[in-house]
């Protein structure tokens, strides 16, 4: 039962995903006169069809729930229909068409940061409430009351910063550099983690303030979290092209769905922590399809980029073509993916 509950709710979640993204770019080409074929959430053979009077537009919904388009005039080959063809219309207003799917999720995904935090008591805020005796903070010298403005020179804005900058540091043997406010001074203390056996973890020891939540609080850590998030995605890519990978661990949706699953039977946080898992699924999908590479809308994006600079289109069958090299690594790698996340889940 709770295994169908889980797989419930995180079709809920992809299918949010999809329609909120195509959404976007459904309104978009149709303020901009492009004539939009069929809307379809999925993909694989179509289970319901149904063409609209108003528009023609055929809405699908598809056998696999993940993933889904917009069929729009001209925009993957040539059209005669000058006036209603994607290809046809400025740079500009092309640009826009592909960016309004991923700015669709980020902002649904920072409405429900904005929802959670600030219909919460209390959120968490990085500034020190206490220091446990004994722990690195103590013997650094930090102290109640220490406002955390920077880790490793990163900026911090909200408790989400803190543990991700120090998720980051993966050498323990060195120390990692705190910068904090204290009245009217600001002081850099280096601090080592030391290792608690009974948690299987690094810690600090600090506990952190907590305040009054409100929909300012939800507004402005909202903004942070989202920020956050957007920019782990961007860490991502990089450190994918660098080569820097480390222990990072690639999840699909066999292991969004486990995800989702642990963290409805957690109790401690229960509906509202899935919550907050789909706002970051949400924003990091938004966030991913950015990314400048074929198939995605970051990539056709670049095409238009390049367009722009050379002040004359690139050939759509060329476009095509690359486009389809990068869906058919795209898949590929969902499924090499895919794979890794079945083996996980039986070790």
């Amino acid at each position: 039962m709770q295994n169908s509950f889980s797989i419930f709710l995180s079709l809920l979640v992809f299918s949010i995903v999809i329609v909120v993204h195509e959404l976007g770019h459904y309104i978009s080409a149709r303020i901009f006169g492009v004539t939009v074929h069929e809307f379809a959430v999925g993909i694989g053979p179509a289970i319901f069809k149904h063409k609209s009077k108003k528009t023609g537009t055929i809405f699908s919904l598809r056998i696999i729930p993940f993933g889904g388009f917009n069929k729009l005039e001209g925009e993957d080959e040539d059209s005669n229909d000058v006036s209603h063809s994607f290809l046809h219309k400025a740079p500009w207003k092309r640009l826009i068409i592909l960016l309004s799917g991923s700015i669709a999720n980020i902002i649904l995904g920072y409405l429900i940061f904005v929802f959670i935090i600030s219909t919460s008591v209390t959120v968490s805020v990085p500034k020190i409430d206490q220091v446990m005796t004994d722990y690195p903070v103590h013997q650094g010298g930090l102290l109640p009351g220490d406002q955390i403005i920077r880790i490793n020179n990163h900026k911090i804005n909200t408790i989400n910063d803190v543990q991700y900058y120090l998720s980051q540091s993966k050498n323990h043997d060195t120390t990692t550099d705190f910068i904090i406010k204290r009245q009217n001074e600001t002081l850099t203390k280096s601090l080592k983690p030391i290792y608690i056996e009974k948690e299987s973890r690094y810690v600090f020891g600090i506990i952190y303030s907590r305040e009054q939540s409100n929909l300012w609080s939800g507004m402005k850590y909202g903004f942070y979290d989202t920020v956050l998030i957007s920019k782990s995605i961007f860490d991502f890519l990089g450190r994918l092209l660098t080569w820097r990978m480390g222990d990072i661990q690639v999840t699909g949706p066999i292991g969004v769905i486990a995800k989702i699953s642990e963290t409805s039977q957690d109790r401690s946080n229960g509906l509202l922590g899935v919550l907050f898992l789909a706002g970051q699924i949400i924003i990091g999908v938004g966030t991913m399809n950015l990314m400048p590479i074929p198939a995605l809308d970051g990539g056709k994006i670049l095409f238009i980029l390049v367009e722009i600079i050379r002040r004359k289109k690139i050939s759509i069958d060329r476009e095509s073509y690359i486009h389809f090299i990068g869906f058919v690594i795209l898949v590929t790698l969902m499924i090499i993916i895919t794979v890794f996340d079945v083996l996980r889940l039986r070790t």
